[in-house]
């Protein structure tokens, strides 16, 4: 999530050196979230600050040179501002596990795909909104896989795309680890799959996606029944960092079916 977004959105564009900037101020963001919740859960324990200083210094530092580089990026903390600070709210209150948080932080990893291609195209979004016009650079536009949607229309349903996986692997996750037990979860996350799977179908029919892209939700709806209801019965032994390394290879071929 931290990756296929922000990298996607390079490719789509065009690559330029400040995205190595905006990386690592991404980065150094993610790494300062994590190290601020473990704080707070520690209930402030001064072992756990240092950590927390270190990386807001660098988060600050990084951050004002790529603002100062990339300045129209100021316009995308419109956006970006509700879902960081209300994913620090819950991480502030012991709720950085739950499902709106992880949710919330999911929205701003696949938002980066917008971010990115943004910087890539010189902010020329062509969107309509004169305001938000920066300057032109010359670029092949994107084209979905059925040649219907172009550009900026395009980006946003790709973006949309990864939303809606990675969505779908915060319940899909704790349904195989941490609510491998709950029956309740279990058809939470099952319902949902099969939701977006439809919603996935309609808009492939809509032709906004390739047929590729519906297979594959097929098959993660079928996932999401089949893995979790095995290991609760213990059949299928399962931990956090088999089911991460199963996601990083999922994820991959999510985006391959995304652009055939």
């Amino acid at each position: 999530m931290l990756l296929l977004p922000f990298w996607t959105g390079v490719a789509l564009s065009q690559f330029v050196w400040q995205d190595l900037l905006l990386f690592g101020f991404w980065l150094l963001g993610f790494f300062l979230f994590d190290a601020f919740s473990l704080w707070v859960k520690s209930r402030f324990k001064d072992r756990y600050l240092l950590p927390v200083e270190i990386w807001s210094v660098l988060t600050l530092l990084v951050g004002a040179v790529t603002i100062i580089m990339l300045p129209a990026l100021l316009e995308w903390a419109v956006v970006f501002m509700p879902l960081i600070f209300g994913a620090a709210y819950l991480g502030s209150r012991g709720k950085e596990r739950s499902l709106l948080a992880r949710s919330l932080t999911v929205f701003a990893g696949c938002l980066m795909c917008m971010v990115t291609y943004d910087v890539g195209s010189g902010f020329s979004r062509g969107l309509g909104f004169s305001w938000l016009e920066q300057y032109s650079v010359t670029i092949t536009p994107p084209v979905n896989p059925t040649g219907m949607l172009s550009g900026w229309k395009w980006i946003i349903w790709v973006t949309v795309a990864f939303a809606a996986y990675f969505w779908s692997t915060v319940p899909y996750v704790k349904s195989l680890v941490r609510e491998k037990n709950s029956v309740r979860f279990r058809r939470f996350s099952e319902l949902s799959h099969i939701g977006l799977a439809l919603v996935m179908g309609i808009l492939c029919a809509a032709k906004v996606y390739g047929w590729a892209l519906f297979v594959g939700w097929v098959l993660l709806a079928i996932r999401s029944a089949l893995l979790p209801y095995l290991a609760s019965r213990g059949k299928l032994k399962v931990n956090v960092k088999i089911v991460g390394l199963a996601e990083l290879a999922v994820s991959l071929v999510y985006v391959g079916l995304l652009f055939i």
